[in-house]
């Protein structure tokens, strides 16, 4: 996988990284959207509910199904918070 040119010290939220992280993860093979997806999982699956569904909700903004995925792998249900869209 590519290096994400990703500004180290803007905060985790910072919209300019989310338009940065989406392109690059629709570059990437399905199998390296699959061990991405694993390996943000793992990364936020000992983290308090609150603090996951923030960093999804960024994931999200990246990209919708990679946040989706996030999600999934992490068993959060986005059902009640992506209501309002339909």
């Amino acid at each position: 996988m590519d290096n994400l040119p990703i500004n180290q010290d803007a905060p985790i939220y910072d919209l300019q990284n989310a338009q940065i992280i989406g392109p690059f993860y629709r570059r990437y093979s399905t199998e390296e959207q699959d061990a991405l997806i694993k390996t943000i999982a793992k990364d936020l699956v000992a983290l308090d509910e609150q603090t996951k569904l923030l960093a999804v909700c960024n994931f999200f903004r990246a990209d919708e199904e990679l946040g989706k995925q996030v999600a999934k792998e992490l068993n959060i249900d986005l059902t009640p918070y992506l209501e309002h869209l339909k």
